[in-house]
Protein backbone atom coordinates (compact mmCIF):
# COMPACT_ATOMS: atom_id res chain seq x y z
CA UNK A 1 0.00 0.00 0.00
CA UNK A 2 1.92 3.02 -1.27
CA UNK A 3 5.86 4.03 -1.31
CA UNK A 4 8.16 2.98 2.13
CA UNK A 5 8.29 5.57 4.04
CA UNK A 6 11.81 7.32 3.99
CA UNK A 7 14.15 6.85 7.33
CA UNK A 8 15.24 10.39 8.13
CA UNK A 9 18.92 10.35 8.72
CA UNK A 10 19.72 11.66 12.63
CA UNK A 11 21.16 15.30 12.42
CA UNK A 12 24.03 14.56 14.02
CA UNK A 13 24.59 12.19 11.43
CA UNK A 14 24.34 14.23 8.36
CA UNK A 15 28.13 15.66 7.75
CA UNK A 16 28.87 11.88 7.34
CA UNK A 17 26.47 11.49 4.65
CA UNK A 18 27.18 11.96 0.89
CA UNK A 19 24.70 14.14 -0.92
CA UNK A 20 21.64 12.78 -2.56
CA UNK A 21 22.08 12.71 -6.26
CA UNK A 22 19.71 14.45 -8.87
CA UNK A 23 16.44 13.49 -8.85
CA UNK A 24 16.70 11.87 -5.05
CA UNK A 25 14.78 12.94 -1.54
CA UNK A 26 16.30 15.09 1.02
CA UNK A 27 18.60 13.05 2.91
CA UNK A 28 17.46 15.64 5.89
CA UNK A 29 13.86 15.63 6.01
CA UNK A 30 13.14 13.45 3.12
CA UNK A 31 11.63 16.56 1.11
CA UNK A 32 11.99 15.46 -2.95
CA UNK A 33 13.29 17.96 -5.90
CA UNK A 34 11.03 20.48 -6.73
CA UNK A 35 8.19 19.21 -9.01
CA UNK A 36 7.17 17.03 -6.27
CA UNK A 37 5.54 17.51 -3.34
CA UNK A 38 6.55 17.29 0.31
CA UNK A 39 7.40 13.76 1.78
CA UNK A 40 7.47 14.94 5.19
CA UNK A 41 4.80 17.50 5.47
CA UNK A 42 2.47 16.67 2.58
CA UNK A 43 3.18 20.61 1.06
CA UNK A 44 2.41 21.01 -2.76
CA UNK A 45 5.57 21.59 -4.45
CA UNK A 46 6.39 25.25 -5.55
CA UNK A 47 5.99 26.32 -8.71
CA UNK A 48 9.24 27.36 -8.74
CA UNK A 49 12.75 27.80 -5.76
CA UNK A 50 11.84 31.78 -6.29
CA UNK A 51 8.28 30.80 -5.16
CA UNK A 52 9.44 28.70 -2.39
CA UNK A 53 12.13 31.36 -1.13
CA UNK A 54 9.18 34.11 -1.50
CA UNK A 55 6.79 31.48 0.51
CA UNK A 56 9.37 30.78 3.13
CA UNK A 57 9.21 27.26 2.38
CA UNK A 58 12.00 25.95 4.31
CA UNK A 59 11.30 22.18 3.23
CA UNK A 60 11.55 23.00 -0.40
CA UNK A 61 14.71 24.90 -0.29
CA UNK A 62 16.21 22.66 2.28
CA UNK A 63 15.97 20.09 -0.31
CA UNK A 64 17.24 22.34 -2.69
CA UNK A 65 20.58 22.95 -1.09
CA UNK A 66 20.59 19.43 0.33
CA UNK A 67 20.80 17.83 -3.18
CA UNK A 68 23.34 20.13 -4.10
CA UNK A 69 21.45 23.38 -4.82
CA UNK A 70 23.93 26.88 -4.41
CA UNK A 71 22.56 29.47 -1.00
CA UNK A 72 23.45 31.98 -3.21
CA UNK A 73 21.29 30.54 -5.78
CA UNK A 74 20.10 33.70 -7.75
CA UNK A 75 16.29 33.74 -8.82
CA UNK A 76 14.25 36.92 -9.87
CA UNK A 77 17.57 39.57 -9.68
CA UNK A 78 18.50 38.49 -6.40
CA UNK A 79 20.00 35.52 -4.26
CA UNK A 80 17.58 33.20 -1.94
CA UNK A 81 18.75 35.19 1.15
CA UNK A 82 17.35 38.73 -0.61
CA UNK A 83 14.23 36.89 -1.20
CA UNK A 84 13.98 36.17 2.59
CA UNK A 85 14.73 39.46 3.90
CA UNK A 86 12.50 41.11 1.63
CA UNK A 87 9.43 39.27 3.60
CA UNK A 88 11.11 38.56 6.47
CA UNK A 89 11.31 35.03 6.82
CA UNK A 90 13.72 35.09 9.48
CA UNK A 91 13.72 31.08 9.53
CA UNK A 92 14.70 30.89 5.83
CA UNK A 93 17.63 33.36 6.55
CA UNK A 94 19.21 30.97 9.14
CA UNK A 95 19.00 28.28 7.26
CA UNK A 96 20.75 29.93 4.11
CA UNK A 97 23.14 31.41 6.40
CA UNK A 98 24.11 28.18 8.18
CA UNK A 99 24.58 26.74 4.65
CA UNK A 100 27.13 29.44 3.85
CA UNK A 101 24.98 32.01 1.83
CA UNK A 102 27.24 35.34 1.41
CA UNK A 103 25.72 38.35 3.39
CA UNK A 104 27.14 40.92 0.66
CA UNK A 105 25.80 39.94 -2.11
CA UNK A 106 24.06 42.62 -3.64
CA UNK A 107 20.78 42.51 -6.14
CA UNK A 108 20.07 44.19 -8.88
CA UNK A 109 20.41 47.67 -7.33
CA UNK A 110 22.78 47.17 -5.25
CA UNK A 111 21.23 45.89 -1.96
CA UNK A 112 22.41 43.66 0.17
CA UNK A 113 20.54 41.37 2.00
CA UNK A 114 20.67 43.72 5.24
CA UNK A 115 19.89 46.90 3.18
CA UNK A 116 16.75 45.14 1.61
CA UNK A 117 15.56 44.22 4.73
CA UNK A 118 15.80 47.88 6.12
CA UNK A 119 13.94 48.41 3.41
CA UNK A 120 11.63 46.60 3.62
CA UNK A 121 11.47 46.91 7.59
CA UNK A 122 11.72 43.02 7.80
CA UNK A 123 13.40 43.33 11.64
CA UNK A 124 13.54 39.87 12.77
CA UNK A 125 15.40 38.91 9.47
CA UNK A 126 17.36 42.40 10.25
CA UNK A 127 18.49 41.20 13.30
CA UNK A 128 19.03 37.62 11.98
CA UNK A 129 21.71 39.36 9.49
CA UNK A 130 23.32 41.82 11.76
CA UNK A 131 24.05 38.74 14.59
CA UNK A 132 25.43 36.84 11.55
CA UNK A 133 27.77 39.42 10.70
CA UNK A 134 26.65 41.58 8.65
CA UNK A 135 27.82 45.01 7.91
CA UNK A 136 25.60 47.60 9.82
CA UNK A 137 27.18 50.64 7.57
CA UNK A 138 26.33 48.68 4.77
CA UNK A 139 24.95 50.66 1.60
CA UNK A 140 23.08 50.66 -2.17
CA UNK A 141 24.79 51.33 -5.14
CA UNK A 142 23.88 54.53 -4.93
CA UNK A 143 25.74 55.02 -1.53
CA UNK A 144 22.40 55.15 0.64
CA UNK A 145 23.14 53.28 3.55
CA UNK A 146 20.93 50.92 5.33
CA UNK A 147 20.35 53.01 8.19
CA UNK A 148 19.25 55.73 6.01
CA UNK A 149 16.55 53.24 3.79
CA UNK A 150 15.10 52.65 7.51
CA UNK A 151 14.91 56.03 8.33
CA UNK A 152 13.36 57.51 5.18
CA UNK A 153 10.62 54.60 5.34
CA UNK A 154 10.14 54.72 8.96
CA UNK A 155 10.91 51.40 10.11
CA UNK A 156 12.08 52.91 13.61
CA UNK A 157 12.98 49.23 14.90
CA UNK A 158 15.51 48.57 12.14
CA UNK A 159 17.21 52.30 12.81
CA UNK A 160 17.61 51.29 16.03
CA UNK A 161 19.04 47.93 15.58
CA UNK A 162 21.50 49.23 13.32
CA UNK A 163 22.61 51.99 15.47
CA UNK A 164 22.77 49.44 18.34
CA UNK A 165 24.95 47.37 16.07
CA UNK A 166 27.74 50.56 14.91
CA UNK A 167 25.62 52.32 11.84
CA UNK A 168 26.95 55.76 11.56
CA UNK A 169 25.17 58.57 10.23
CA UNK A 170 27.74 59.70 8.63
CA UNK A 171 27.65 57.41 5.76
CA UNK A 172 26.55 59.67 2.53
CA UNK A 173 25.26 59.03 -0.89
CA UNK A 174 26.59 60.14 -4.30
CA UNK A 175 25.28 62.94 -3.60
CA UNK A 176 26.75 63.45 -0.83
CA UNK A 177 23.82 63.35 1.76
CA UNK A 178 24.12 61.47 5.59
CA UNK A 179 21.24 59.23 7.10
CA UNK A 180 20.00 62.34 8.37
CA UNK A 181 18.70 63.72 5.20
CA UNK A 182 16.46 60.89 4.45
CA UNK A 183 14.48 60.97 8.04
CA UNK A 184 10.90 61.68 8.30
CA UNK A 185 9.71 60.94 11.41
CA UNK A 186 10.52 63.29 14.75
CA UNK A 187 11.44 59.59 16.40
CA UNK A 188 13.93 58.69 13.63
CA UNK A 189 15.75 62.40 13.70
CA UNK A 190 15.93 62.01 17.36
CA UNK A 191 17.25 58.22 17.50
CA UNK A 192 19.59 59.86 14.68
CA UNK A 193 20.64 62.59 16.98
CA UNK A 194 20.93 60.18 19.89
CA UNK A 195 23.34 57.82 17.79
CA UNK A 196 25.19 60.59 16.29
CA UNK A 197 25.96 62.04 19.92
CA UNK A 198 26.46 58.60 21.06
CA UNK A 199 29.56 58.16 18.30
CA UNK A 200 30.69 62.02 19.39
CA UNK A 201 31.60 60.41 22.33
CA UNK A 202 33.17 57.23 21.67
CA UNK A 203 35.39 59.22 19.41
CA UNK A 204 36.47 61.71 22.34
CA UNK A 205 36.76 58.29 24.38
CA UNK A 206 39.04 56.08 21.86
Amino acid sequence: GGPPRRRLVPREALDDQPRAPPGRSCALCGAPPPGRGCALCGAPAPPSLSAAANAGNLCAVRAWLWLGGSPDAAAEGRTLLHLAAARDHAALALLLISAGASLEATQSQGCTPLALAALAGAEAVLRVLLRAGADPNTSTSHGISALALASHRGHFACARHLCNAGARNDVRDMRGQPAMHYAKSPAAMMLLRRNQKAAKEAAKEA
